[in-house]
């Protein structure tokens, strides 16, 4: 377990985002130390102080001597906070701020140095504008954001707000008596939110106001003698029910702020110490896999009376997604989290059982528990892929047995929605018109009837077994025949006919994305996605209209009526055949090289990559026995990390999407295990099976700590002479360690397996 949890240090920082987070509380702001108002989903209204279902505030700004305090000159992130530090000339400060691990109450801790060799006397003073508002969708829910009120106690110096609609409140409270308070007017708030962030990058104020905002300023006078130090703390605290409670959560914070920061510097210390990576010469790519570690942590959400869960990412998406939750899990379940992964599985059951009346799985849920979308036809598949995960880490039948019926039922979903064997309908791109046969709907329901058939295998359901194989190998013939291109040697996008291709081709010539939306769900609308945001989607969608011209002419040619596979965007989906193992060694590389070469010659040159491809990708190389690739997509996966917030990499690198993904950890994490490694673990059966994928460029590799059936297991790999030796770690002799090796032209690693108890 590390000691010293690590820092990132960012000097003349700008006013990219940052995250500070508990389970219940987070708080997005700029590494500069402001509160730009952005974001898209609620325009301008994606940052600040967030306590799920609502938010608290759009942020807070530090005023000396009656001046904004400015920009910070330095930004340092830590896994369980974030510190700025602002040079002036007679003081320094430090701003250190962080959130409660399980409380809906956050800290603004400052530090103030006296620089001088003379006593000094200031008045420090803070800024606050609340906004109590209600998060993304509420509108269906018949919520309406009322103006914020405001009071303060002056004997206690306790601040709270309420909404006057609702019974949202935020309050703020100080460990030093106060010595003045205002209430700013809406001119005077703005000229305040101008003064301090609201230049964009041009230099243009933003005329961006939200009428039911409070704005006060909080005075607190500072004596300093001679080189003296003193802290000043802030805390925060919210609720969705109560001016009381929400002065409590604050309370609570300042009376208990060393044992609940302390709880959470352990949490981490000891999330570091679980699946911890060493990997030799490759600094970077090791600190990515521990920021990571954090990051896991940091997407994790518990909101009262909604459910707790991961959810997919900040700013834009801090709620649960159906298909998010099956690149996520992996990671944490190598650390051990297995509770967090059984409760988002049950979170998104609930909704689905709540919307759907059967076992199609959602696809999105808002922080309120309001679903945006009933499900892409690839979630329900995966879910139950998610159950099994569990299942081979935990070997425990109970959860098992909790979810196989809703399973069962999903896969019923997907027979009804079918077509000769095949199921039609929206699958990981989310693109209107992609709702034919497309590659990645049938081949994940390819994985769920495998799945299906080891989950009741493992239950001994004899006869779901039976049928659930005899749907696997079935369907898997199917895809194979309807799908494979022999011109293009590769997997095709979709299966159509001409007609269909014809019709959606036409509408895909204008447009690079748009949701499969109804009326009711309508956020941007086709319209919106015709204009070009900026001169990379032009440059894209000038490539997509040639793309498209030659589909439709092919679909010509082939005849309307006439059904057959299709390349289309290049989205990568053929791969998946190949990264759940089903083409594997010379015919998984001449299939990859295949595709390749098509994307090449059809020019796709993409200016943003995602690392949850890159993982795929890797997963992919894994079986096809390519381990150079495996390095070399790991480094570049390593190319975006730290580009927008320090710790991270973004959704699309190097600073497109989210600014922190959850499932990035497929390509930053999961790699090390069920790729270089090639873990393949069966709890239930006490054994692991190992199909690794080494090279001696990969040189030196640990990953100790990685907790299956509830105990520590450790892999190391060494080169000897070229030859890759893996020693294994096991917690007792009851376990087996067993080595896959398909590659005839060269020998197996050597495999030690030791019990260390």
């Amino acid at each position: 377990m590390p000691e010293k949890l690590p820092e990132i240090v960012r000097n003349q920082p700008e006013d990219k985002p940052y995250l500070v987070t508990g389970h219940r509380l987070y708080m997005i702001g700029a590494q500069d130390g402001g509160f730009p108002q952005r974001g898209e989903h609620m325009p301008h209204e994606m940052w600040g102080i967030w306590l799920p279902p609502i938010k608290l505030f759009n942020g807070f700004w530090l005023w000396l001597e009656d001046d904004w305090i400015g920009k910070a000159d330095r930004f340092v992130m830590e896994p369980f906070g974030c510190r700025f530090v602002y040079e002036r000339k007679e003081i320094e400060l430090e701003r250190f701020q962080w959130a409660a691990h399980t409380r809906g109450a956050m800290a603004l801790e400052l530090t103030v140095r006296n620089l001088t060799q003379a006593p000094v006397q200031k008045s420090l003073a803070l800024v606050i504008e609340s906004n109590l508002m209600p998060v993304w969708l509420s509108e269906r829910m018949g919520r309406k954001d009322g103006r914020d009120t405001v009071r303060c106690d002056r004997e206690s110096g306790l601040i709270t707000w309420k909404d006057a609609e609702n019974p949202w409140s935020a309050a703020m409270i100080c460990d030093q008596p106060m010595e003045a308070f205002e209430l700013f007017g809406d001119d005077r708030a703005h000229s305040v939110r101008q003064t301090c962030d609201t230049a964009d990058k041009d230099g243009r104020i933003k005329e961006y106001r939200n009428e039911n905002t409070s704005c006060c300023k909080a005075t607190f006078s500072l004596r300093l003698a001679a080189g003296e130090s003193r802290r000043v703390s802030f805390f925060f605290g919210g609720s969705e029910s109560s001016e009381e409670e929400a002065g409590e959560q604050a309370r609570t914070l300042r009376e208990n702020r060393e044992e609940l920061l302390e709880e959470k510097k352990e949490r981490y210390r000891k999330l570091g110490g679980r699946a911890s990576l060493s990997f030799a010469g490759e600094p970077v790519l090791e600190q990515m896999y521990h920021w990571n570690q954090y990051i896991n942590d940091w997407i994790q959400r518990d909101i009262p009376g909604v459910g707790e869960g991961v959810v997919a990412g900040y700013a834009e998406f801090p709620w649960w997604f159906g298909n998010d939750t099956n690149y996520i899990l992996p990671a944490l379940l190598m650390q051990g989290e297995v509770e967090i992964c059984k409760e988002t599985l049950r979170l998104l059951r609930r909704a689905s059982l709540e919307v759907n009346g059967n076992g199609r799985v959602i696809h999105e849920m808002s922080n309120n528990g309001v679903v945006f979308y009933e499900g892409m036809t690839t979630e329900t598949p995966q879910f139950a892929d998610c159950v099994w995960q569990i299942y081979c880490f935990e070997g425990e039948r109970t959860f098992l047995e909790e979810m196989y019926d809703f399973c069962k039922e999903g896969m019923r979903w997907i027979e009804s929605v079918s077509e000769e064997g095949l199921p039609r309908g929206y699958g990981i791109s989310e693109i209107a018109g992609l709702d034919c046969m497309c590659c990645d709907v049938a081949i994940l329901a390819v994985r769920g009837y495998e799945v299906m058939s080891k989950m009741a295998g493992a239950l001994k359901r004899e006869e779901d077994a039976a049928y659930f194989e005899e749907k696997f190998r079935t369907l898997w013939d199917i895809f194979h025949r309807e799908f494979f291109v022999p011109e293009t040697g590769f997997y095709g996008d979709m299966v159509a006919t001409g007609r269909e291709i014809i019709e959606r081709a036409e509408s895909w010539k204008h447009s690079l994305k748009s949701f499969p939306i109804t009326p009711e769900d309508e956020i941007e609308g086709e319209d919106s996605c015709r204009q070009d945001k900026s001169p990379r989607e032009k440059r894209e969608k000038e490539r997509l209209g040639q793309r498209m011209a030659d589909v439709i002419t092919l679909a010509k040619e082939t005849g309307t009526e006439r059904r057959r596979a299709y390349q289309l965007f290049g989205l990568g989906h053929s791969t998946i055949a190949v990264e759940f193992g089903y083409v594997t060694g010379k015919q998984a590389r001449e299939l990859l090289a295949a595709q390749e070469q098509w994307r090449e010659k059809e020019c796709f040159q993409i200016d943003g990559i995602m690392p949850l491809a890159l993982g795929r990708r890797m997963q992919a190389y894994g079986y096809s026995r390519e381990p150079e690739k495996v390095m070399q997509v790991l480094r570049q996966t390593g190319e975006g990390f730290g580009a927008v917030m320090p710790g991270a990499t973004s959704e699309i690198y190097p600073d497109r999407g989210c600014f922190v993904q959850g499932w990035n950890s497929f390509a930053t994490m999961w790699p090390y295990f069920s790729v270089i490694f090639g873990v393949r673990p069966r709890a239930g059966e006490k054994e692991l099976i190992l199909q690794p994928c080494i090279c001696p460029d990969m040189g030196k590799i640990s990953l100790t700590g990685v907790m299956i059936a509830g105990r520590p297991f450790s892999f190391f790999l060494d080169f000897e002479e070229g030859r890759g030796r893996i020693r294994v770690e096991i917690p007792s002799s009851e376990w087996r360690v067993n080595l896959v090796w398909e590659d005839e032209e060269a020998p197996g690693p050597e495999i030690v397996a030791e019990v260390c108890d």
